[in-house]
């Protein structure tokens, strides 16, 4: 199996469309594209502005860039103190109690709460 191709040598499954790096490179040149003609738009038409500075060249699509860098800024330093280990979510063990360290300390064999115990038994 290459690096650069994930699917390839793969009997089952046909290269998908996105496992050619070409075509990646097409769509970040088409989007880039996109992006420059919205910004050269921006000396055709006219705007309705509440405020000067809303009129200078390209001050949206330099807003919206700056506001989604300080939002991945922010996301990265939220992620410090809320990401939890791995484990977090997993189930812990219960830590041994008095009982259960009496009891394999009386039985060679060690038994866990709840084995050994007679039928009809009473659990108080």
């Amino acid at each position: 199996m290459s690096a650069e191709h994930p699917n390839k040598g793969r009997a089952d499954e046909a290269p998908r469309w996105l496992d050619d790096p070409r075509n990646v490179q097409r769509i970040v040149n088409v989007l880039c594209g996109t992006c420059v003609l919205l910004v050269l738009a921006d000396l055709v038409y006219h705007k309705h502005v509440h405020y000067d500075f809303e009129n200078w060249f390209g001050f949206y699509g330099f807003y919206g860039f700056v506001s989604c860098v300080v939002l991945v800024r922010a996301a990265v330093l939220m992620r410090r103190f809320l990401m939890r280990d791995e484990a977090h979510y997993e189930p812990v063990d219960d830590p041994p109690t008095a009982t259960d360290s009496a009891a394999s300390a009386s039985s060679p064999q060690g038994t866990r709460s709840g084995e050994g115990r007679k039928e009809g038994a009473s659990h108080g």
